[in-house]
């Protein structure tokens, strides 16, 4: 019962944030204050894949669902507060039955806003129905609301930008990213005297990523900004939109710092490829490294992960059979710890990735343990 609430929480807390760092960070204090009194940790690893925290962002992937989480609140309120209406209620349930479910079944994850799309759908017929049957309220007013609450995550989504807002959204919030990636050790030395006492430089779980230290307050983040900015942090964002972005680049919008240092291995993936195997220390997604490799004339090409937590190995997924004759990895030393010299035909790398071309082809996959 206690991992479910915690969970419950947790999924709601995504939908709780706002552009506005004192308000986030109090949130966060609240959900740990409520962690502590069930008795859970806040980030248990037996149920969460990521460590919480409450954050604003207009990004596809991580964007908060704030508006429509608190007029579905006060609609679902108003609703039980009315006799009738027995069918609509019944919905409510029947969806915040379905939400505790999904709670209880899955860990948390820091991207889940996207997952509680179908809940929020049902939530849209809830406020709909008590705004115009039981409130009988003129529609008009209430959507054009709605439409003008939308434009800035229309124009502000980083990933599809329509116009190059990216930037400036992030210049006046002051939005600095919580890991500084830099392409090249060149850039580190340039962006460490002055960013030193904000991000950790000396952090080696990530090479050329470096975690911000601290939540720090507006004036704070303008400086640092400031440094950013100078340092030519964000000049691909000050001139990119969908119209003219080249498209291998437009899968990276998530991760632009990712894309020179991929960029200039990519052609390593030669016409021989069947399928590759994403071998990688960090924990990321492949999405945009196989979108990549499918459009540089390679449609039929699979990616799948070949190293994994030990647990995941009872998955249905992880039984299924990958033949791959190519190795996408972040960490060429990892590998060559599991895969002998003999088995490797080439290997092509860049400042953070490294194409490995294997002499024939291998259906092993790798795992590791995280109870430690």
């Amino acid at each position: 019962m206690a991992y479910t609430i915690s969970n419950v929480v947790k999924n709601a807390g995504l939908h709780v944030a706002l552009p506005y760092n004192h308000y986030n960070v109090f949130t966060d204090s609240v959900i740990q204050w409520i962690h502590e009194k069930i008795g859970v940790s806040v980030n248990e690893p037996a149920i969460s894949l990521n460590a919480y925290a409450t954050t604003f962002s207009v990004q596809e992937d991580m964007v908060p669902n704030t508006l429509h989480f608190v007029l579905l609140l006060i609609n679902a309120i108003f609703l039980f507060s009315q006799r009738g209406n027995r069918e609509v209620k019944m919905l409510v349930i029947l969806a915040s039955i379905g939400m505790i479910i999904f709670c209880t079944l899955l860990k948390f994850q820091s991207w889940s806003t996207r997952t509680h799309m179908p809940f929020f759908a049902i939530g849209t017929i809830v406020i709909g129905f008590v705004y115009q049957k039981v409130l009988k309220l003129r529609q008009s007013v209430f959507i054009v609301f709605l439409l003008l609450s939308c434009i800035p995550f229309v124009y502000g989504n980083s990933n599809k930008m329509l116009v190059p807002t990216r930037y400036f959204s992030k210049r006046i919030v002051a939005h600095i990213p919580k890991t500084v990636n830099v392409s090249s050790l060149k850039m580190k030395q340039q962006l460490e005297p002055s960013l030193g006492p904000y991000y950790d430089f000396n952090s080696t779980l990530v090479k050329y990523s470096y975690p911000i230290k601290d939540v720090y307050p507006y004036s704070e983040r303008m400086k640092i900004f400031s440094v950013l900015d100078d340092a030519g942090y964000f000049d691909l964002e000050k001139q990119e939109d969908v119209f003219s972005i080249d498209r291998t680049k437009a899968y990276f919008m998530s991760h632009i710092h990712d894309y020179e240092p991929f960029r200039q291995v990519l052609p390593a993936v030669g016409s021989d490829v069947k399928n590759v195997g994403f071998f990688f220390r960090e924990g990321v997604g492949f999405y945009h490294f196989w979108a990549s490799v499918m459009h540089r004339n390679h449609p039929d090409v699979h990616f799948n992960y070949i190293y994994y937590p030990a647990g995941f190995s009872s998955l249905a997924n992880a039984q299924r059979p990958f033949a791959y004759n190519y190795i996408l990895t972040d960490d060429l030393e990892l590998v060559k710890q599991h895969i002998p010299a003999s088995q490797i035909g080439s290997i092509h790398s860049s400042s953070r990735y490294h194409v490995i071309r294997l002499k024939t082809s291998s259906t092993e996959k790798y795992t590791y343990d995280t109870s430690h």
